[in-house]
């Protein structure tokens, strides 16, 4: 099996953070949530509602929740 097969049988990972989608549709539509984000320059926790003025803070932040 090639890699990208391996890769494809877990899900779509997120490029951004660590979430893993279980298909393209989800994926694209999981991306939206970052692109506004960025645009509005607050990057919100989705599971506690904290706000960050990073993505890069918000994706240390969501390791938290592990």
């Amino acid at each position: 099996m090639a890699m990208h097969d391996m890769s494809r049988a877990k899900g779509f990972p997120c490029k951004e953070c660590d979430m893993v989608c279980p298909s393209t549709p989800s994926l694209l539509e999981h991306m939206k949530a970052h692109y506004q984000q960025e645009e509005t320059g607050r990057f919100e926790c989705e599971q506690c509602g904290r706000i960050y003025k990073h993505a890069g803070s918000l994706a240390h932040h969501k390791k938290s929740h592990e």
